[in-house]
């Protein structure tokens, strides 16, 4: 028996693998209905921090966390751990190792082992990696296509493994030894995936990976994350990637989570989403940021209206207001809006840090106050 609503532990065995420890947080509400999240910690190797950062929200939203530490130890360079170890050496060097030693393979045993064990029906889990996580989660959204995830979201990551087939491994995926073909990056960028960012995470810190080929990336984080962005979406215009921004969060874990645990509850477009609905549902702001009299509208909506939602950087609703939408199509100023919700200045738009469910008529945005 676990105790509930705080931090503990249990170790992971798996054949042939170095143990690892994974820190938990149960529910008190634990039922065969809970929800699974695996949080992936970064280059820090600080799992038992990215625990508690998640502990509370994680356990009073029904949520089994999951927090792997993958200690430096056995795995203590960024081939074996923000990488996958999918490869035996640095940087796609080497030979491939068996996909049973990747780090990514041992992630989803140990989703299947607290499946099984706390008697969870849902197939599915929730992803969330920051830095080194993030640059893991995209990665392993990548390397395990069919992996029941439901929402991956790589937080500020250093940099990337992007969806370009012409460029060399580990910067794209160009490979003798891979063998991605033009639809299973079309696969990969049409999955549940958010690349999440703070808008001051530009210090060119001593973690972050600064040279030449990572630099062509961007000079900092924020531009990096742009620089993947535009690289999904040109490769796949119609990827079910996002892109958020935290406005004024710097690399900061726990702003960072704080601003983007509401989407897993509340902004995921699912598998079963038919294509055409994605593509047709468009949000619209003008001017850029929100603020005063400027207009939030949308088109492509499913149903006869839709709510639009607005978060503080805590993950409290501070505003919200529904609207009519006429043939798929709605419209209303920002300030009447914020003056329901007493909301102190702007919210500002970055493809898409309003984030949208189209088919429940939902929207939300966040604002600090």
């Amino acid at each position: 028996m676990f105790p509930t609503n705080t931090r503990t532990w249990f170790t992971y065995h798996s054949a042939g693998n170095p143990d690892v420890r994974v820190y938990a947080a149960i529910p008190s509400t634990l039922s065969a209905a809970s929800r699974i999240l695996m949080v992936m910690h970064g280059n820090s190797r600080t799992a038992d921090e990215f625990c508690d950062i998640w502990r509370s929200w994680a356990t009073q939203n029904d949520y089994v966390l999951l927090c792997p530490y993958y200690d430096l130890v056995n795995w203590p360079n960024t081939g074996m751990y923000q990488m996958g170890n999918v490869f035996s050496g640095e940087d796609c060097d080497g030979t491939m190792n068996p996909e049973e030693r990747w780090t990514f393979t041992i992630d989803l045993g140990i989703h299947q082992h607290a499946r099984d064990g706390f008697g969870i029906v849902d197939p599915r889990f929730d992803l969330w990696g920051f830095s080194g996580g993030g640059q893991h989660v995209h990665r392993f959204m990548l390397f395990k296509p069919d992996a029941p995830v439901r929402l991956a979201i790589a937080a500020a990551s250093g940099w990337y493994t992007a969806p370009d087939l012409t460029i060399d491994c580990p910067y794209g995926l160009d490979d003798p030894l891979l063998s991605f073909t033009q639809q299973d990056v079309v696969d990969w960028t049409n999955r549940n995936m958010i690349i999440a960012v703070g808008t001051a995470d530009t210090v060119r810190d001593a973690d972050l990976r600064t040279t030449p080929r990572a630099d062509a990336q961007g000079l900092n984080r924020y531009q990096r994350a742009d620089y993947m962005w535009n690289k999904a979406v040109a490769f796949n215009p119609s990827t079910r990637w996002r892109r958020v921004d935290v406005p004024g969060a710097a690399h900061e874990a726990k702003l960072v989570a704080q601003a983007t645990r509401s989407l897993l509850l509340q902004g995921v477009v699912d598998s079963t989403t038919p294509d055409h609905v994605i593509r047709q549902a468009v949000v619209r702001v003008h001017p850029n940021p929100l603020a005063g009299n400027a207009v939030l509208s949308g088109e492509g909506w499913i149903g006869g209206e839709v709510t639009v939602e607005v978060f503080d950087l805590a993950g409290r609703r501070v505003a919200s207001r529904t609207a009519s939408a006429i043939n798929g199509q709605w419209r209303f100023a920002w300030n009447s809006l914020a003056t329901q919700g007493r909301i102190a200045g702007g919210c500002m738009w970055s493809a898409p840090t309003i984030a949208s469910d189209r088919r429940s008529g939902r929207c939300w945005c966040w604002s600090r106050r």
